[in-house]
């Protein structure tokens, strides 16, 4: 009876660990939908949040995030989830449909001007432009 007891509390502790250690790995998607969340007082990308995450309620994703604009996007390639954002690591993806906002209509055209070859932050994420053509801007994370 104690080995029996002794052997379920290891095996609750190995799955416990297992659980707690897989959340703060790194995960890899091949395609993940996003929503970018874009600055409108200094047109700056603040961040990635997994659209599968998202409160698809409208006011309270203005109230979370004030004098924001939201996008749709795709990112492929490696990150991790910190504080509900999503910080692309080093190589991945990140496609940003600006010509369709999440909600409403939101005029970016200031995405027109970024050129390959031009460094972006996303958060705390710094991405160089790879292509910019017909609403759609391409980054590679640094």
């Amino acid at each position: 009876m104690n080995k029996v007891i002794t052997l379920l509390i290891v095996a609750t502790v190995v799955l416990l660990y297992g659980i707690f250690s897989a959340t703060a790995q790194t995960m890899t998607t091949r395609e993940a939908k996003v929503v970018v969340v874009v600055n409108t007082e200094n047109n700056t990308i603040q961040g990635l949040i997994l659209f599968a995450d998202l409160d698809t309620k409208e006011d309270r994703l203005h109230e979370q995030y004030s004098n924001c604009k939201f996008f749709i996007g795709l990112m492929e390639g490696s990150y991790k989830v910190v504080q509900a954002m999503v910080r692309p690591q080093r190589g991945a993806a990140v496609s940003i449909f600006y010509n369709q906002p999440l909600y409403g209509d939101a005029d970016m055209a200031f995405m027109d001007y970024y050129s390959p070859g031009d460094l972006i932050k996303i958060g705390n994420s710094e991405a160089r432009v790879i292509s910019n053509n017909k609403g759609e801007l391409i980054l590679k994370t640094q």
